[in-house]
């Protein structure tokens, strides 16, 4: 299902090796009766949200008191895939140049 959420935070979840913090949102769904904060997966320097503002989130109905919820982007949807499928491309080249100049009399 789609709705929309409230920046309603950030939370500090680590630093780079110069000490800039890195930060996640915490976003607030309100959905009819049932109300539930998430945290956003991926995490900025300098966040693209501030707090109070709307952003478009996805959740998976369920029975639970907090349902399974993501923003509603490409990049928190499809970071982990681009990341995989680049590795497997790398992979692929590197395995076929190895076939390539495979030489049985060695």
């Amino acid at each position: 299902m789609r709705t929309k959420g409230t920046v309603v935070g950030f939370k500090d979840v680590g630093a780079d090796k110069y000490g800039k913090k890195s930060r996640a949102l915490l976003v607030r769904v309100e959905d009819g009766d049932k109300v539930w904060e998430f945290q956003s997966l991926l995490y900025w320097v300098v966040p693209p949200f501030t707090v109070g503002d709307t952003v478009p989130v996805l959740y998976l109905v369920s029975q639970t008191e907090k349902p399974i919820s993501a923003l509603d982007n490409w990049e928190e949807l499809f970071a982990d895939a681009i990341l995989l499928g680049a590795i497997a491309i790398i992979l692929l080249v590197l395995g076929s140049l190895l076939l390539y100049n495979f030489n049985p009399d060695v």
